[in-house]
């Protein structure tokens, strides 16, 4: 506990540190259902943290898409990865869109 703050307000402090973000941030559980995500993964997704939460990754991220790879790379590691300039644009999130991947355990 942080010294001269209640407990709902130190609670609170990290979702607003990982809100204050201005890139995507995604948690993604063992099944690859996205488990949390900061505001600016729903902007970029242009969906509600629910609604992202409903789905695996592979609901927004193309087939093959290189994203789905390192996720797998990461687990079998466990180990950090990163990939520069992959494209994760789709239908569904719109048309291309080359990001910097940082993936962690």
């Amino acid at each position: 506990m942080i010294e001269g703050v209640d407990t709902i307000a130190a609670l609170a402090m990290p979702r607003a540190v990982l809100n204050a973000l201005p890139h995507p941030v995604l948690t993604i559980d063992a099944d690859n259902y996205i488990r949390d995500a900061n505001q600016a993964a729903e902007q970029f997704f242009q969906s509600s943290k629910s609604m992202l939460a409903r789905h695996d990754i592979g609901y927004f991220i193309p087939f093959g898409s290189p994203f789905l790879s390192l996720i797998g790379q990461v687990r079998e590691m466990d180990a950090p990865v990163s990939e520069y300039r992959v494209d994760i644009g789709s239908p569904r999130i719109g048309g291309e869109r080359l990001v910097d991947i940082y993936a962690v355990p």
